[in-house]
C-alpha cells in the first residue's frame, strides 16, 4: 500500500515537470513570433517622410540586414579652427552647455527601425518617464538624446533577441515663461541660443524703461528687427557651411558688426548643435544606403550560386530519368522507381522557380537603394538652396528696416557692453532674474540680458 502511494506521488511530480517544460516552450515560441520583419533603412530628407520597404526572400538565404545608423556625436566646445567661447554671464555664475537632457523637452520623436508600430511621438510624463509599448516605462532623468537611444536599444535588443536601431529627436521643448515688468507676460517657445533679451522681446519688451537699459516705442520695434536679423544671419552661416561641405562654421562679418564678436560667437555656438546633428544624420543615411546596396548585391550573388547548383542537379536528374525510361520500356525497372525520379525533378524545378522570385525581389530592392543613394545628395542640396534663398531675402529686408530706423533708435536699441554698463549711471535699472527648477527645488539667479535661458525657465523682469 505504501509503495503505491510513492508511485502515485512520483507520477504527479513528473506531470508537473512536463507542464512546466511545455509552458517554457510556448513562451519561447511567442518571443520568436513577435520578432519584427527586416526592413530596408528609412531615407528621410528634411521636410518629407518615406515608408520603409521590406526586402524578403522566399527561399532560405541570407537576409538583407538594415544598416546601422550611428548616434549623433557629442558636440565639442569649439569649432575646429575657430575657437568659440561658451557664454558666461557676469552675475550668478551661470554656465550653459550644449548638452540638453530629455527632461527639458515636452515631446520627443522615437524611430525604431523595423518597428513602425512602436515609432512615433511620446510625451514626457511628470515623473520624467516615457511609456513605450512592449518596452514599458523608461526613465529619461539624466539622459540626453544619445543616452536615451542607447537605453532603448539595449532594452529592445534583450526583448527581440537581436540588435535594435533607435533614433531619438526632440520635437517640442518646454516653453520659457516671462513675467514681471513686460508688456505681454506669458510663455514663449524655447529655441537653441535663446537669451533673456530675446525672451523679453517676444513678450513685447519691457513695460517702461529709461536710458540705455529700457526699450520702448521705435527702439522696441528696432530691437525686434535686430533680434530677427541676428537669428537669420546665424542660420545663414550654418546653411552655407552645410552647402559647401565644410567642417566648421564661419562668423559672418555683418553679424560681428551688428552685435560684436563676443555675442556673434555665442550665436554661432548655438547653431553648432544643429550643424553637427544634420551633418551626422546625412552621413548616417549615406552609410546606411551604401551598406544596404552591398548586402543586396551579396544576396543576389548567393541566390545566383544556388540557382547554378540546382540547375546542374536538374540537368543530371533529367539525364538519369531518360535512362530509367529506357529500362522501364524494356521492363527492367518498376514504375514506382520511375515515379520517384520524376518527383525529385519536380521538386528541383519548384526550388528554381522560388529562387527566381527571390532574385527578382532582391534586384528590385537594390534598384531602390541605388536610386535613393543617388537622390539623397541632390535632394539635400536642393532643400538647403531653397532655405538659403528665403533667408537671404529675409536678411535683406531686415537690413533695410534697420537702416530706415535712423541713428537714434539704433543707439537706444544697442545693448551696453559690460565695461559701459559698469560705469554708466542708471535710473530705473531693469533687473533680470531666472527662476530655474533643479533637483533641490527652484533657484533664483540674477542674470543679464545676454544670458542664455533653458527650457522651462521663468524670466522675471523688475525695476530697481
Amino acid at each position: 500500500m505504501q509503495s503505491q502511494r510513492v508511485l502515485a506521488a512520483l507520477a504527479a511530480f513528473g506531470a508537473m515537470i512536463l507542464v512546466a517544460q511545455a509552458e517554457q516552450r510556448r513562451r519561447a515560441n511567442d518571443v520568436e513570433t513577435r520578432a519584427p520583419a527586416v526592413e530596408r533603412p528609412m531615407v528621410v530628407a528634411a521636410g518629407e517622410t518615406r515608408q520603409p520597404v521590406s526586402v524578403q526572400a522566399a527561399a532560405p538565404s541570407v537576409a538583407v540586414m538594415p544598416a546601422r545608423i550611428p548616434q549623433v556625436p557629442k558636440v565639442p566646445a569649439v569649432v575646429r579652427g575657430t575657437p568659440v567661447a561658451v557664454q558666461t554671464p557676469t552675475q550668478g555664475g551661470l554656465r550653459e552647455t550644449d548638452r540638453l537632457e530629455i527632461t527639458n523637452a515636452e515631446r520627443i520623436s522615437i524611430k525604431i527601425q523595423g518597428q513602425t508600430e512602436l515609432s512615433g511621438d511620446y510625451r514626457i510624463n511628470d515623473d520624467h518617464t516615457i511609456s513605450v509599448p512592449v518596452v514599458g516605462r523608461v526613465s529619461v532623468a539624466g539622459l540626453d538624446a544619445a543616452g536615451l537611444e542607447k537605453t532603448l536599444s539595449e532594452r529592445l535588443s534583450r526583448l527581440i533577441g537581436r540588435e535594435a536601431y533607435v533614433t531619438v529627436e526632440v520635437t517640442e521643448y518646454r516653453p520659457v515663461f516671462i513675467s514681471g515688468y513686460v508688456s505681454k507676460p506669458g510663455t514663449a517657445p524655447w529655441k537653441p541660443g535663446m537669451t533673456v533679451l530675446q525672451a523679453v522681446t517676444v513678450s513685447g519688451g519691457t513695460f517702461r524703461g529709461s536710458d540705455s537699459t529700457g526699450v520702448d516705442g521705435a527702439s522696441t520695434k528696432l530691437q525686434r528687427t535686430v533680434e530677427d536679423q541676428k537669428r537669420v544671419l546665424a542660420t545663414i552661416a550654418r546653411l552655407s557651411a552645410e552647402q559647401q561641405g565644410r567642417d566648421k562654421m564661419e562668423i559672418p562679418p555683418r553679424l560681428i558688426a551688428l552685435v560684436g564678436r563676443a555675442e556673434a560667437e555665442t550665436l554661432i555656438e548655438a547653431q553648432l548643435t544643429s550643424f553637427l546633428s544634420r551633418k551626422s544624420a546625412t552621413e548616417a543615411q549615406v552609410s546606411g544606403l551604401k551598406r544596404a546596396v552591398a548586402l543586396a548585391k551579396q544576396e543576389i550573388d548567393s541566390i545566383a550560386a544556388q540557382r547554378a547548383r540546382l540547375t546542374e542537379q536538374l540537368k543530371f536528374r533529367r539525364a538519369q530519368l531518360a535512362q530509367l525510361k529506357v529500362l522501364y520500356d524494356k521492363q527492367f525497372l518498376r514504375l514506382d522507381r520511375l515515379t520517384e525520379e520524376e518527383l525529385k525533378i519536380a521538386e528541383l524545378e519548384e526550388k528554381l522557380a522560388s529562387l527566381g522570385v527571390s532574385l527578382s525581389r532582391t534586384q528590385g530592392g537594390l534598384i531602390g537603394f541605388e536610386r535613393d543613394l543617388g537622390n539623397l545628395s541632390q535632394d539635400r542640396r536642393a532643400l538647403i538652396d531653397t532655405d538659403l534663398l528665403k533667408l537671404e531675402r529675409d536678411a535683406a529686408q531686415l537690413e533695410v528696416e534697420i537702416e530706415a530706423a535712423g541713428p537714434l533708435p539704433r543707439k537706444l536699441a544697442k545693448p551696453l557692453s559690460d565695461a559701459d554698463a559698469a560705469g554708466a549711471p542708471k535710473k530705473d535699472a531693469v533687473i533680470y532674474e531666472i527662476v530655474r527648477t533643479e533637483a533641490g527645488g527652484p533657484r533664483t539667479i540674477t542674470v543679464d540680458r545676454n544670458t542664455l535661458v533653458k527650457p522651462g525657465d521663468m524670466v522675471v523682469v523688475s525695476l530697481q
